[in-house]
This record gives structure tokens, C-alpha cells and sequence, in this order.
């Protein structure tokens, strides 16, 4: 079971989301288990190609999830819908 999970809900965030995933990787959790889910809005950039390539890399699991239904409220109940921590 993982201990803490990050919700990153996003629309079109190709540009800006490298440096988030990586400014969340690098937090010091001592040693807690995580996870990072990427909610993509509906976003009409390259968001989901960004995370596919984060993830490759990624220390923490990072998981993309996809919410049509547009707004901060429905991408983070998504988000806690897929999310296994605690």
C-alpha cells in the first residue's frame, strides 16, 4: 500500500509540467512510500507524451489518468478515484 499519493490535475501543461514531476520527485518524504497521478483535464498539447516520458523515468510510481469532464473538482475526484495511498 503506498502512504502518501500527489494529485497534479493539469490542462495543457506540456510546458510546465517536466519541472513539476521533477520538483515532486525530489521532495524529501523520508523514506514513505508514494505515488504522483497525473489528472490531464482534456488538454489538447502533448500533457499525456510528457508523463508517458516522465514515467519511463520516474523513481516514485507516476500514473496518468485522463478526465473528460472538464474542472479542478472532477479532475481531483478522479484523482482520488485511481489513487491507492492512504
Amino acid at each position: 500500500m503506498t502512504d502518501i499519493t500527489i494529485i497534479v490535475p493539469v490542462f495543457n501543461a506540456a510546458r510546465t509540467l517536466d519541472a513539476c514531476l521533477d520538483g515532486l520527485e525530489r521532495q524529501d518524504l523520508s523514506a514513505r512510500t508514494r505515488e504522483i497521478i497525473v489528472v490531464d483535464n482534456n488538454s489538447t498539447d502533448a500533457t499525456a507524451a510528457v508523463v508517458r516520458e516522465a514515467a519511463a523515468t520516474s523513481p516514485a510510481p507516476l500514473r496518468y489518468v485522463h478526465e473528460q469532464i472538464q474542472g479542478r473538482s472532477a479532475a481531483l475526484n478522479a484523482g482520488i478515484a485511481a489513487a491507492q495511498g492512504q
